[in-house]
């Protein structure tokens, strides 16, 4: 039956790592939709899938070859589970001898930029590890609906050792490998919570929000921010989430129903240009840019973005950054806030960016993390900024910068 697991996986694994026409998650997820499989058996492909994805260049170096199906095969029979594969990996003494890039599972292009983030080997290693980790499955408790409290007497009720996290009050979190499924859970479907990671809410904490402001969420996509930031607001005040995507903007308008958030608007924008953008010049209290980023930062959930992007990719990105920023400098009214936000840990993508804006910008000021108001969260801070990091804080590397704009600053 394993032979059979791994056979079926070396096909959707084919087209991830040799033509990659679509994102891994969602080819894998089409490849099994017809097959006849129980949970434990699509557990097993799932886990075989991503960890040879994870680990390609460390597989691909001990076997001598890049072929899915050896990959597979060899990466089913180094341990159990993904834990104990990882273990192995770690440890084999092959790996230990070779090149940097290849035990750490890595592009060459982006092994010194990590050293340049992480001078100590002991820190890089720690980094490494924790994002070859299983993920966290996190929850985002609605408090419009229900509390922590309740909502974790809930899950201990039905057999789930879930905990409270370390940082969001409105964070909680199963163990690790724990298989739940969300969409057939009463709870969720009644809106109770959603599945969000803690990095991603503490965003929206961090955006502070207060009852009955105006609120543009300019990078909106599938809305969980949006939604996080209704929930802090008591679904007061107005939430406009624009998007240039139909199809991920289309997703936040069930999950809208779901919350019971009656202050949330999406709108469809063709390009930041729009009329229906410009109507909001110098009217919003706070503007979240969530930029479009290279998504390094989400690498333990999303392995294959490693792979998908050169050094010439994050160039690209930086552009785009510093184009929506521009943006969202016209919607900011006086003394209002402007959030940069990104899921990536690469310096040119984050304090960089914003270096560069509040170079051209000199109407914003940086708001140090210190005047937050919030609570230290243990060595993140980046000079007056946030950076989360896995090894760390147990959640993915998001980075947030908070800008104010001084009085009497209004565009024309």
């Amino acid at each position: 039956m394993t032979d059979y697991l791994v056979q079926l996986c070396s096909e959707p694994l084919f087209e991830a790592l040799h033509n990659a026409s679509s994102p891994a998650d969602l080819l894998l997820e089409n490849y099994l939709r017809n097959k006849h499989l129980g949970s434990r058996e699509r557990s097993f492909i799932s886990d075989l899938y991503y960890g040879v994805i994870r680990h390609k260049r460390s597989l691909s170096f001990l076997t001598g070859t890049q072929a899915p199906a050896i990959l597979a095969s060899y990466y089913s029979q180094i341990g159990s589970n993904r834990i104990e594969r990882q273990q192995a990996l770690w440890e084999s003494p092959r790996l230990m001898k070779t090149e940097k890039a290849i035990r750490y599972d890595l592009p060459d292009w982006v092994l010194p930029i990590l050293e340049k983030k992480m001078p100590s080997v002991d820190e890089q290693e720690a980094f490494v590890f924790s994002i070859h980790q299983p993920a966290t499955t996190d929850i985002r408790v609605n408090t419009l609906k229900t509390n922590s409290n309740a909502l974790k007497k809930y899950f201990l009720e039905k057999g789930y050792d879930i905990k409270q996290t370390s940082w969001s009050p409105t964070a909680l979190r199963l163990p690790p490998m724990c298989v739940f499924n969300a969409s057939a859970d009463n709870r969720f479907q009644g809106g109770h919570f959603e599945i969000q990671d803690e990095g991603s809410q503490l965003v929206s904490h961090w955006c502070q929000p207060k009852r009955h402001e105006l609120i543009v969420d300019l990078c909106g996509g599938s809305g969980g921010k949006s939604l996080a930031l209704s929930s802090l607001m008591r679904s007061t005040g107005r939430i406009y989430a624009f998007d240039t995507a139909r199809k991920r903007l289309g997703k936040i308008k069930p999950r809208i129903l779901r919350s019971g958030a009656t202050n949330i608007t999406p709108i469809l924008i063709n390009n930041l240009n729009d009329d229906r953008l410009s109507k909001y010049n110098n009217k919003a209290d706070r503007v979240l840019v969530d930029a479009p980023c290279s998504g390094s930062g989400t690498w333990r959930r999303r392995p294959y973005l490693k792979w998908k992007y050169l050094r010439n990719d994050i160039v690209n990105f930086q552009r785009t950054q510093l184009t929506i920023l521009e943006r969202a400098a016209y919607l900011v009214k006086d003394s209002g806030w402007l959030i940069y936000a990104t899921c990536s840990f690469w310096s040119e993508e984050n304090e960089l960016i914003v270096d560069r804006f509040l170079l051209c910008h000199p109407e914003f000021t940086r708001i140090s993390y210190s005047d937050w108001s919030m609570d230290v969260i243990e060595e993140s801070q980046h000079i007056k900024d946030i950076q989360l990091y896995t090894h760390k804080h147990q959640t993915d590397c998001f980075f947030v910068s908070i800008l104010c704009k001084k009085a009497k600053h209004n565009f024309i």
